[in-house]
């Protein structure tokens, strides 16, 4: 418990980052908008009994910005940073909202920057020992090779649905189709779940005609 009662800061702005800046004795605080704060705006919500709509939004000016009234619309940040994180297209955020597109990349870029950082974290992700290569990178790496596919022609993405493990894609193109790849990577024990036949092809392991794409086949965790 505290010795002295924690002193109020005062909300300011959501910056270019997506991150809350709060002011408190002429000194800018930010904070960054992660599972852990949304988590405590929940509780925050429980205990105090107030409405979703009122809680954790910023002010923002309507596209009419070339009127003189112009009008404002409360935006819910984490909601919509929550969407792009599942992974829904920023166009549509912004019709829901009903607000303008570059407004809604504004909020989430730093949603971007989680994607981009899961996937840099699955690559590096220990390989099986019986690979006898380095990491998962390395290991699709030269499984490509075997196909006269380059690593660098796969295109990556990233989605997370609330709380659950980060869904990693991989999608390249062969002489004869396009191939995408599935798996699950849990950020809090570094494990991986292949979600489809392709994603275990990748990393060089049998698959039986009976799989199901849509199966879980094969987990492990790193060291």
């Amino acid at each position: 418990m505290l010795e002295n009662p924690p002193k109020e800061a005062s909300f300011d702005h959501v910056d270019n980052n997506g991150d809350l800046i709060f002011i408190f004795e002429n000194t800018p605080l930010k904070i960054h908008v992660d599972d852990t704060l949304e988590r405590a705006i929940a509780e925050s919500k429980k205990l105090t009994n107030v409405g979703g709509d009122n809680q954790n939004t910023v002010n923002s000016i309507s596209k009419s910005d070339d009127s003189p009234a112009a009008t404002t619309a409360t935006l819910p940040i984490s909601q919509i940073q929550a969407l792009i994180r599942a992974g829904v297209d920023p166009e549509h955020v912004a019709k829901r909202y009903n607000v303008s597109e570059s407004q809604v990349k504004r909020f989430s870029s730093g949603v971007e920057t989680e994607k981009q950082y899961a996937i840099e974290q699955f690559l590096t992700v220990p390989a099986p020992k019986q690979s006898n290569m380095r990491t998962i990178s390395d290991l699709i790496e030269r499984t490509l090779a075997k196909a006269h596919i380059g690593m660098e022609t796969v295109k990556w993405r990233a989605t997370r649905r609330g709380l659950e493990p980060w869904l990693i894609t991989a999608e390249f193109n062969t002489a004869t189709r396009t191939i995408k790849a599935e798996w699950t990577w849990n950020m809090h024990d570094n494990s991986i779940t292949c979600a489809n036949p392709s994603s275990r092809l990748l990393l060089g392991e049998e698959v039986m005609n009976n799989d199901s794409s849509s199966k879980k086949i094969t987990v492990w965790r790193s060291l």
